[in-house]
């Protein structure tokens, strides 16, 4: 047998695309098939024993399944073992790079989904301040449009000011190492109905983590207090130690009701509500109503939201 160097050429492209893409392994192993007249076409170790396409333990091999079982026969020559012993350190490094890229791709799946979860608004821009990623929560403030928006493929504000307030945070968090780094920042995106401001934290991003990218780029929370639900009495009770009544008071509270009218919801009187809030006070280490608010809300944006 006798490979061309325009097909020996081929193969060896073949080898590096198989990683790339879901058939690519199959691909190749019908190719290889083809090219040594086989009748299928595996991994093997050098003592013939077939591994399965894109296997690859230890040092691989690849020959046709019906030249393992005929290794000394008259139709395995010395050309046939000359291009795959040519072969296999190709197929070696095809299959270490095919091992990376399933374990960057698991990275990278991972680290969307939780984000993806996420109640908080989470983007990664570019320097430019064109978006890389956004989970659910931050596509939905984009569509809105009344805070935060694409615009021209780049985040903005409704207005110019705010525009360049943000474009400016993002540049100088997403500036390369050594040059001027910034330390990125925080502003307040007004919404002209009155309604509660967006927050938006603008955070540097210089490292590579999997599947994150290696150039600079800029992180943004946003949280969005119109957006924020009420954590159910549950949460409350499983993560501050909450009783069931202290439970009720806190989603009164929660819910913009004073003292008196969260004691007239739930029928006790104000002094037995006033007991219940300083407990809770305690429990959770606040001491005024709006303090209470704030922790309760922001600590339940971080919580992933239901599968």
């Amino acid at each position: 047998m006798h490979l061309t160097d325009a097909r020996f050429q081929n193969l060896l492209t073949s080898i590096y695309d198989a990683p790339m893409t879901p058939d690519g392994w199959e691909k190749l192993f019908e190719q290889m098939r083809s090219a040594f007249h086989g009748s299928s076409a595996c991994f093997g170790d050098p003592q013939g024993q077939g591994e399965g396409a894109g296997a690859g333990r230890g040092q691989p091999w690849l020959y046709p399944q019906d030249m393992l079982a005929a290794r000394n026969a008259a139709a395995v020559d010395d050309e046939d073992r000359r291009v795959l012993a040519a072969l296999a350190p190709h197929f070696q490094r095809a299959a270490e790079l095919s091992a990376r890229i399933a374990q960057l791709t698991m990275e990278r799946d991972s680290i969307a989904e939780a984000v993806g979860r996420l109640r908080q608004g989470v983007i990664l821009a570019d320097g430019d301040g064109r978006v890389l990623f956004a989970n659910p929560r931050a596509e939905e403030i984009l569509a809105d449009g009344d805070t935060l928006r694409r615009s021209q493929g780049k985040l903005a504000c409704l207005s110019s000011r705010l525009s360049a307030q943000l474009r400016l945070l993002i540049g100088e968090a997403a500036r390369p190492a050594g040059k001027n780094q910034g330390v990125g920042g925080g502003m307040l995106v007004e919404r002209d109905d009155g309604r509660k401001p967006l927050h938006i934290l603008v955070m540097p991003v210089r490292r590579s983590f999997g599947a994150l990218p290696k150039q600079p780029a800029a992180m943004l929370f946003l949280s969005d207090k119109e957006r924020m639900e009420r954590p159910p009495r549950d949460y409350l009770r499983q993560i501050y130690g909450l009783t069931e009544a202290e439970a009720a008071v806190c989603n009164e509270i929660l819910q913009g009701y004073g003292l008196q009218a969260a004691a007239d919801n739930l029928g006790v009187s104000p002094s037995t509500a006033r007991t219940h809030l300083q407990r809770i006070f305690r429990k959770t280490g606040t001491s005024r109503q709006a303090e209470l608010v704030n922790l309760l809300l922001d600590g339940y944006s971080v919580r992933l939201l239901d599968s």
